[in-house]
């Protein structure tokens, strides 16, 4: 089968390309399949018109020029133009907001560059109302065009991917009698290697660390200014109080 994979943004400094996408790829490659991943890069424009293979998955960086709206609406419509050229048997769009949400709109507008292969939405993060919306510091207008624009494209889909249980939940509310399952995130195999290789000595690093009878918590996420450090932290403390009660 032949996949046309739709980024929401650059492959970095943002994980969801890297993280999510790429290794949901190789591992249709490895299974027979041709995946080609589509990324409109214009947070990280030094990628644009960058094309490269990793682990069998060809990955594309459009042309890219700037974050301002009608650059996105341009970038948008080069991505609906590029998957129609490139005849899939199956879509798969990452996100339900952004400029891959957005090629899904363009393609349906009557006259636009038509999508005939089904559709699949991938939803690993709470976007709209209640998540990145309440917290992100955007202007009133783009905050009500992206609680539009999720629940219009999960509505738009043949079938929705989700990250976790409560995205899942949250995708049968917003598009409800879509079909969903959930595809966790998880570690490629070259960190499950990592991980195998230094089991035998992890004691003795805990021990050098002081950490031999303590409980550690690691987080790997990012830290921009006004949030996620305060969710860890919460995260941190109820762990924490967990292991007291």
């Amino acid at each position: 089968m032949k996949l046309a994979f739709v980024a929401p943004f650059a492959c970095s400094p943002k994980a969801t390309v890297s993280a999510r996408m790429l290794p949901m790829a190789a591992a249709l490659v490895a299974r027979g399949h041709s995946v080609h991943v589509l990324v409109p890069p214009y947070d990280n424009v030094v990628d644009s018109e960058r094309t490269w293979t990793q682990d069998g998955v060809i990955v594309e960086n459009l042309r890219a020029s700037g974050a301002g709206a009608g650059a996105i609406w341009s970038l948008a419509g080069r991505l609906a133009g590029r998957v129609t050229a490139l005849g899939p048997d199956l879509i798969h769009v990452f996100e339900p907001v952004g400029p891959g949400a957005l090629a899904l709109t363009r393609s349906m507008f009557p006259g636009g560059q038509r999508w005939t292969a089904p559709v699949i939405l991938d939803n690993d993060d709470w976007e709209g109302r209640g998540g990145w919306l309440d917290v992100n510091p955007q202007p009133s207008l783009v905050k009500a065009v992206l609680a539009w624009q999720e629940g219009w494209t999960l509505g738009h889909a043949k079938a929705i991917t989700c990250a976790s249980e409560t995205l899942m939940t949250r995708s049968g509310e917003l598009a409800p009698g879509i079909p969903t399952a959930v595809v966790p995130n998880g570690p490629n195999t070259s960190l499950r290697a990592e991980v195998a290789a230094i089991e035998p000595t992890r004691q003795a690093l805990r021990a050098g660390y002081g950490w031999r009878d303590k409980q550690v918590v690691i987080y790997l996420g990012t830290i921009p200014a006004g949030h996620d450090m305060d969710i860890a932290l919460a995260a941190f403390k109820a762990a924490a109080e967990s292991t007291r009660t």
